[in-house]
């Protein structure tokens, strides 16, 4: 989708799926938003890749509807309005294998969930994330500028922050990895860095 002034690509009503094995791309320029809502559903498998960068309004919503990240790659670079978003009941589920990463805002509002169970990485985004409802991360989440800090979060997993400026080859490395309650009894260690043993977390 090159031009579209309204709707970009629509998913709408009980029923209504769309399944993707190839590509989804929409693009600079385009006012248009990848929209799942009321009840429909969109599945991005394996061999499935979502595209979106540039577009003056928002990137992807599911409201009241499904978005599923199947093992399949999506990448939501610089829109002028919310990257990811799960309103109304609705979800997105980035499930094991799957990639999917954002340079803008996220929001969960009125039951939306997103659900992370792969890899999450979240780049400068253009204004703060609005967590209103459930974010659940089971997987990892790459997280370079802290724009998750502060935010109820709920951590099964890894979130990995930026490190803090200033390290000092033998001194501890604290708050580098934030690991969740419930991830499989991993403990966070010690941290390797290029030419250093090893720091204390």
């Amino acid at each position: 989708v090159n031009v579209s002034s309204n709707g970009g690509i629509l998913a709408y009503g009980s029923g209504a799926y769309i399944i993707n094995d190839g590509t989804i791309q929409i693009e600079i320029n385009n006012a248009g938003t990848l929209t799942i809502s009321d009840n429909a559903s969109l599945t991005n498998n394996r061999t499935g890749e979502i595209l979106i960068s540039g577009t003056s309004n928002n990137g992807i919503q599911a409201n009241d509807a499904t978005l599923t990240n199947d093992r399949g790659i999506i990448h939501v670079n610089k829109t002028a309005g919310i990257g990811l978003s799960a309103i109304n009941n609705g979800q997105i589920n980035n499930l094991d294998c799957g990639l999917l990463t954002t340079s803008a805002k996220i929001e969960t509002i009125n039951n939306g969930l997103i659900n992370n169970e792969a890899w999450f990485e979240i780049g400068d985004i253009n204004s703060p994330h609005s967590i209103f409802a459930d974010f659940e991360n089971y997987g990892l989440i790459y997280d370079p500028f802290a724009t998750l800090t502060g935010l109820a979060i709920d951590n099964f997993g890894i979130i990995v922050d930026p490190l803090p400026a200033g390290v000092t080859e033998g001194q501890p490395v604290n708050n580098a990895l934030w690991a969740g309650n419930l991830s499989n009894n991993i403990t966070v260690a010690t941290t390797w860095t290029k030419g250093i043993g090893g720091a204390s977390l």
